[in-house]
């Protein structure tokens, strides 16, 4: 969604590239700090502000903590698995589970005369190795399912970026995530070393 820019302190010993574009639900910006002093400065994702312009107006957009971001994720995961959970145990009972009616006339003589009449019962019978087998089945679906969400935090941590002192002649980069929230530009500072760098993006459309 925005091209990828690259800005340098006045000194040129201090370097900040951004990139940014779209995946989901949120905004994902690529950051690279650069240091080439010969002194240690603290590269910190989580002062980075987003503004979002639109008709000359502009709207702070929320960046995620790393952590903070995992943590919504891991949350979301876990509703998802007592969601599974909860479905597979219905369908599991409902898979065990047959239901019979049976119907019929009667008919018999009384001092009044002969009657007839008709009846309906109805029985409920369950088969445990079809419950069984449908209960493997939702047991191998959960545990696959909790193996792609350990996977995909596992990602999400290998790629997140976190503060960071920077030793010198060093470069660190990785990913920062904000809400996904659409504008015709965006503004972006990145504090680092004491300076402040400012990046214009303009909405890129495909």
């Amino acid at each position: 969604m925005v091209s990828e820019m690259r800005q340098i302190s006045e000194n040129e010993e201090l370097i900040v590239n951004l990139s940014g574009y779209t995946v989901g639900k949120v905004l994902r910006l690529e950051v690279l700090y650069g240091n080439n002093t010969n002194e240690y400065f603290d590269a910190v994702p989580d002062k980075i502000e987003v503004y979002g312009i639109e008709n000359g107006r502009s709207t702070k957009i929320k960046v995620w903590q790393a952590n903070k971001y995992i943590r919504k994720m891991e949350q979301q995961q876990n509703a998802t698995l007592i969601l599974l959970a909860i479905g597979g145990a219905l369908s599991a009972s409902q898979a065990g589970t047959s239901n019979t009616t049976t119907t019929g006339t009667y008919n018999g003589y009384s001092p009044y005369g002969s009657y007839t009449g008709t009846f309906q019962s109805n029985s409920t019978t369950y088969d445990s190795s079809k419950i069984a087998e449908a209960n493997f089945r939702n047991e191998q679906l959960i545990q696959r399912q909790a193996m792609q969400n350990a996977n995909n935090i596992s990602y999400l941590r290998s790629v997140l970026l976190n503060r960071t002192t920077l030793a010198p002649r060093h470069y660190i980069g990785g990913a920062v995530f904000c809400e996904k929230k659409i504008y015709s530009s965006y503004v972006i500072f990145v504090p680092f070393g004491g300076d402040h760098f400012v990046f214009h993006f303009n909405l890129i459309t495909e």
